[in-house]
Order: structure tokens, then sequence, then C-alpha cells
């Protein structure tokens, strides 16, 4: 009997830990988020001066999820490890940029081996040591078949899309993803139709990445067309597209 008990004793402590595992606390990285992303109009800065002099509760959501093992990570269901790499991916943005500060682009930052800052690798991350670029290409875009992903994942730029004041969460991840496409493409900073012109212009991201949109939407034309504010000046589908230039200034407020 006694045997028993401490059997069901261990399997109730190992359940747990795993189901402690699932709910990753994000409660310093909302903290981070409330108090040093700031917005106007319809774009938001980064208060990057005060987190360099105040990255405790970065540091510590930082490791936090660096203690997550690869093993646990593919429990996860889809909408759990989207969310986690998307916080992770933003979140080691933020750390990058504060560890180089002050600079006036993301670009100024570069290593010994390679000037690329999202090939610098500089964390650990699922057991392995990353670059941002792998986060992105290598676990995101190759297992996940979601280009909406390109509105939520942030590169501390002006022409990037908006870091959100509010963390992603499993639960609220399909809407949190629509709500940044759909805020980025009403961005007039960033896309916008010109009926002197009747073109399109559109920001250089569709440019970069529009091939992934064929899957799900047919093409970025097709997504576009279902999102943009005031769709129906664009409807018919006789316009030119022109790709804006890409604003790589950091998004320091």
């Amino acid at each position: 009997m006694k045997n028993i008990l401490i059997m069901l004793q261990l399997f109730f402590c190992i359940s747990a830990t795993a189901n402690s595992l699932k709910e990753i606390d994000y409660s310093s990285y909302q903290k981070v988020l409330s108090k040093y992303v700031i917005i106007k109009n319809e774009n938001t800065f980064v208060d990057y001066k005060r987190l360099k002099d105040n990255p405790v509760e970065l540091n510590k959501f930082l490791k936090n999820i660096s203690e997550i093992k690869e093993k646990d990570y593919l429990t996860f269901n889809s909408n759990e490890k989207l969310a986690f790499l998307i916080n992770a991916y933003n979140a080691l943005t933020l750390k990058l940029i504060i560890d180089n500060y002050p600079i006036k682009s993301i670009r100024d930052i570069g290593g010994v081996i390679s000037a690329n800052p999202w090939k610098k690798n500089y964390f650990n991350l699922l057991e392995k040591y990353h670059n941002l670029d792998e986060i992105e290409h290598d676990i995101i875009r190759k297992n996940f078949q979601e280009p909406r992903i390109h509105f939520a994942l942030v590169c501390a730029s002006k022409g990037c899309p908006n870091l959100l004041k509010q963390v992603f969460r499993p639960e609220t991840l399909q809407k949190q993803l629509q709500k940044t496409a759909e805020e980025f493409l009403a961005n007039k900073n960033k896309n916008y139709y010109s009926e002197k012109d009747n073109k399109l212009f559109l920001s250089s991201i569709f440019k970069w990445y529009g091939d992934d949109f064929k899957k799900n939407f047919g093409s970025f034309n097709n997504f576009i067309m279902n999102n943009i504010p005031n769709n129906e000046k664009i409807k018919n589908g006789n316009f030119k597209i022109e790709f804006l230039e890409y604003d790589w200034s950091l998004n320091d407020i």
C-alpha cells in the first residue's frame, strides 16, 4: 500500500510539472510590453533607453523560456507553439537592441563572422544555440503554414509591423494574427492605394514573402483585397503595384 501511494505521488508530481510547462508564464513579458511600448497614432514605438536601464522583467522572461525543453515544446498544440515562438522572437529582438543601444538601426548590429544581426547567435532556445533567422525561417516558416506571422514578428524598425502591447496567447492567437494583419494593411505609412495613380503602394514585406500567401490565399493580392480597408476601390484588380522602400530606422520613442 505504501509503495502504491509513493507511485501515485510521483505520478501527480510529474503530471503537475508537465502541465506547468504547458502554461508558460508570460506575465513578466507582459509587464515589459505594457511599460515600454508606446502607441502614437497608427504606430507603436519602444522606449529602449528606459528598457535598457530596467531589463529585469525582460531578462526574467528570457530565462523562463530558455528553460523550456524541446521534448516539452513538442507536446504543445499548434497555437501554443506558434504563440511561444512569436513571443520569443519579439522579446529576443528587444534584447538584441538594448544590448547594443544606442543605435540608429538594427542593421547597425553585427558580429565577427557576420554583419547580419539576424544571423547573430546570442541565445539558447529549445536547448540549442540560435539566431533570429533560424526561428523565423527554419522553425516558423518551415513548420507553420501561416503567412500572417509576417505581421506579428517585429524587426525593431519603423517599416516593420507594430509591436503589440499584449503578448500573443494560444487561446486568442488567431484573432491576434488577424488583428495585426488588418492593422498593418490599414496603416497608410506602410500600405495605401493612390486613386490618382491607380497604384497600390505596398510594404516590401509582400515583395519578400509574397509566396507564403499562395497556399492559404492563392496569392498575396487575394489576401490584401480581402483585408485592406476601402477595398471597393481596388476590387476590379485593374491597378499597378509598387513596393515602398523599407524604413529600417529604429522604432525608438
